[in-house]
């Protein structure tokens, strides 16, 4: 098959479709309980809520992402990602200690036994 311009272009916009489709999948996943347990394969660290403990704030407000990662939302105050939740109190922080992925604020124990 030889490769014109009309090829190129319908190869890349079937690409983008592909890995948009991909995104939306992840993204369910972890909202809907994708972790051990029914949780969110990552949840956001509590201590790192900004405006919270000498953290930066945020002027438009914040929230929890699925991907476990506190964002400020956009300039009219709406949500910048899908939505998340809060790891509960006490889950290990980075490289703490860990013998499960619940264990950990970011829902994945190492197999060091460290949380990532």
């Amino acid at each position: 098959m030889r490769l014109n311009k009309t090829n190129m272009l319908s190869l890349g916009v079937l690409l983008a479709l592909v890995l948009s489709g991909w995104a939306m999948l992840a993204s369910n996943d972890a909202v809907a309980g994708g972790g051990r347990g029914g949780k969110p394969a990552a949840c956001c660290d509590p201590d790192a809520e900004p405006g919270v403990g000498g953290n930066p704030f945020c002027f438009e407000g914040h929230s929890c992402c699925s991907d476990g990662q506190w964002r400020c939302n956009n300039a009219d105050g709406s949500p910048s990602c899908a939505p998340g939740a809060v790891c509960p109190e006490g889950c290990g922080q980075r490289n703490d200690p860990c013998s499960a992925d619940d264990d950990c604020c970011s829902g994945q124990c190492k197999s060091n036994g460290r949380c990532k």
